[in-house]
């Protein structure tokens, strides 16, 4: 009888997801430069490649002053969003939709983001208005408002990340990219495209949220990280570590 309860019980947990047991607490981050990217070591002899970016940064300076350690991964946006749901990491950092999410927790606000609508001074799109007709790329799975995300009249086209919607933009294959402004300003910047060879306009202005799975086991850690946030968001260390990518 006891063999069969052990089994039932071995079973059970199994089931369950398993990110959420224990240390460390497991982050999982949106795999988009420049908020979380790899690069080769500097060890050229090394196979090994560094985790880098704003979040990476932003998670090890919670972990210096909480002693919180993380497992830190990657993935593209929308399955970030689909794991954090469904338990199979503890926490993200995400903007906070116009609802909320049953399944996630909001633990505390982190900084401003603004979604931006951008196109070419050739095609221009300057206000809502303008996107009619126009090709759209955005990110899969980003929310942007109750306007813009149930438009039905709009031609919106999804893809992977960032790099391939700017890339398209200035290629001419998409006519206005929408999303958040530190990912496609970076991205302009690194490809040498000129504030001059654009147009854009504000879409919506929301914030950063601390987010926790509700399956997760580590919510007892949550005071440290909410003490810590709010210490961060005095001292201005989010906007120090953003301008460093972003300037």
């Amino acid at each position: 009888m006891n063999m069969i309860f052990r089994i039932i019980a071995i079973l059970t947990i199994s089931s369950l997801p398993q990110p959420i047991f224990g240390n460390p607490i497991h982050v999982q981050v949106d795999y988009s430069e420049p908020w979380g990217y790899y690069q080769q070591s500097q060890d050229n002899d090394s196979p090994e490649r560094q985790q880098k970016g704003i979040w990476i940064e932003i998670i090890r300076l919670f972990g210096q002053y909480t002693g919180v350690e993380f497992k830190t991964t990657m993935a593209p946006h929308a399955r970030v969003l689909q794991n954090l749901e469904h338990g199979k990491i503890d926490l993200s950092f995400q903007a906070r939709p116009d609802k909320d999410n049953e399944n996630i927790l909001y633990i505390a606000e982190m900084f401003p983001v603004e979604s931006i609508a951008v196109s070419t001074k050739s095609n221009p799109a300057n206000g809502y208005e303008d996107l009619m007709g126009k090709r759209i790329g955005l990110v899969r799975g980003t929310k942007i408002s109750h306007q813009f995300d149930d438009d039905r009249m709009l031609f919106k086209q999804s893809f992977r990340n960032y790099e391939i919607i700017v890339s398209m933009l200035f290629q001419k294959r998409l006519d206005v990219v929408v999303g958040e402004h530190v990912s496609i300003r970076y991205l302009m910047k690194k490809n040498d495209i000129s504030d001059n060879h654009s147009s854009a306009f504000i879409l919506r202005q929301s914030n950063i949220w601390l987010q926790l799975s509700v399956f997760s086991f580590s919510k007892d850690k949550m005071k440290r990280l909410i003490e810590a946030n709010t210490l961060f968001r005095k001292r201005g260390d989010y906007q120090s570590i953003i301008g460093r990518f972003v300037s």
